[in-house]
């Protein structure tokens, strides 16, 4: 399986660098580097199976999409739209349900954010994002691929697929099995559709408002976030004080060696 990566963030060796991790927890927030460590071993265990003809697409900026970290899978048996999680415990997901089960007063309580609406989202975004440009597919399938092993999921016919760790190969495997839908030509004009979306028509008016409908939140006019000193809201400013004062730290022991010993 070939992986085309295209976050700034991420090394071609799937290392994110300590300044990388601090730029990309101050843009995204803290859940981020653990959605990124999700799509790295997601990535390998997906890599075991599928072979050179599957192409692994990784976080790309596609207009009006409010998603930040999201995969998509191209290959003979179609076009896939997968999202990477790192939940632990107890979870249920019914339709297009998500909650976990909160042991302190034992009941099931909505989860945010709702991975199953976000995945069938990004699957409806996608295939209508591609029928915009001429690629029309009979289906674009959803998938949470989670990588915590102690997760554990009553799914009860949920809206998009879920996949938990230890049946991710299963899932590369059965994948293989579906009959072929796509040649190398039509596999080639839909990852360049997808790389290279300015060669493209801008999508229509039905796809901002399809974003907004199937994942919740407006794509074009986000909620305004109260900003603080420089711009920065106040989780970023604690974190960036916080890698300073580390930094503060680690010179003030560096000089008292130099210094002192």
């Amino acid at each position: 399986m070939k992986v085309i990566e295209r976050s700034p963030f991420r090394a071609a060796d799937d290392r994110i660098s300590f300044f990388n991790r601090l730029r990309g927890n101050l843009r995204y927030g803290g859940d981020w580097i653990g959605n990124m460590q999700a799509q790295a071993a997601v990535s390998r265990q997906l890599g075991k199976t599928l072979r050179d003809d599957y192409i692994l697409l990784r976080n790309l900026r596609l207009p009006d999409l409010p998603l930040d970290t999201f995969m998509i899978l191209v290959g003979p048996t179609g076009v896939r739209a997968l999202l990477t999680g790192t939940q632990h415990g107890q979870y249920r997901a019914r339709e297009d349900t998500w909650q976990w089960f909160d042991i302190t007063i034992r009941k099931f309580k909505p989860a945010s954010p709702n991975i199953v609406v976000e995945t069938v989202g990004l699957a409806r975004y996608l295939q209508m994002y591609l029928a915009e440009r001429g690629c029309r597919l009979p289906e674009v399938e959803g998938a949470a691929l989670f990588t915590s092993p102690d997760l554990h999921v009553d799914a009860v016919r949920p809206a998009a697929r879920i996949v938990l760790f230890d049946g991710i190969d299963y899932y590369a495997r059965n994948l293989l099995q579906f009959r072929p839908i796509l040649d190398d030509d039509d596999t080639r004009e839909i990852v360049e559709t997808l790389l290279y979306p300015a060669r493209k028509p801008e999508p229509a008016a039905a796809l901002k408002d399809l974003a907004e409908d199937a994942l919740g939140h407006p794509p074009a006019s986000p909620p305004a976030v109260r900003r603080g000193l420089f711009g920065l809201t106040r989780t970023q400013l604690f974190m960036l004080l916080t890698f300073a004062l580390m930094d503060l730290l680690v010179l003030g022991g560096l000089l008292f060696l130099v210094l002192y010993l």
